[in-house]
């Protein structure tokens, strides 16, 4: 028994239709070995520095991990271990002072990024954190949240960019 052409095209394009949306809901591997899982792809450290409008030292490059959201690409998160000197050029570069940290009130857990990024940002009840708020204002408005474990060795720096508005 044979099909008529019309109900092999409708079987040809039903086919395609799965398998299109098969491809398209499968986790797909980031583009960029620095990115977490999840990340939005078609991303690289040069568009995380744009987005979370903060410069990243080439001392930090090396050991750098970043999530942008996939839907807007406005929220980044990124984090890197450090000597002391390489996290001090990156607070200056971010126009942070050492001296304007203030003593790390809240969870490094709190700025992580989604938890389908596999990131686990946690610290010890006695690692000495120190943190900085930076609102950038320009037209959307960005906050730049930054962490830095000076326990760690080496130190780690975590930060999280978002859109205010």
């Amino acid at each position: 028994m044979s099909m008529s052409v019309k109900a092999r095209w409708t079987v040809v394009a039903a086919v395609v239709v799965v398998a299109a949306a098969g491809v398209a809901l499968w986790p797909q591997a980031p583009d960029d070995p620095h990115a977490y899982a999840g990340s939005h792809s078609g991303f690289g450290v040069g568009d995380v520095e744009r987005l979370a409008h903060v410069p990243v030292p080439g001392c930090a490059r090396e050991g750098l991990r970043y999530f942008v959201f996939p839907l807007d690409a406005e929220s980044v998160w990124f984090d890197f271990p450090g000597s002391a000197e390489c996290v001090d050029e990156f607070l200056t570069g971010a126009g942070l002072s050492t001296g304007d940290a203030r003593p790390g009130r809240e969870s490094v857990g709190l700025i992580a990024p989604p938890p389908e990024s596999g990131a686990r940002w946690e610290v010890g009840p006695g690692d000495r954190v120190q943190e900085w708020q930076r609102v950038v204002e320009s037209f959307s408005g960005e906050q730049v949240d930054v962490r830095v474990n000076r326990s760690a060795e080496p130190q780690h720096v975590y930060v999280r960019a978002f859109a205010t508005t």
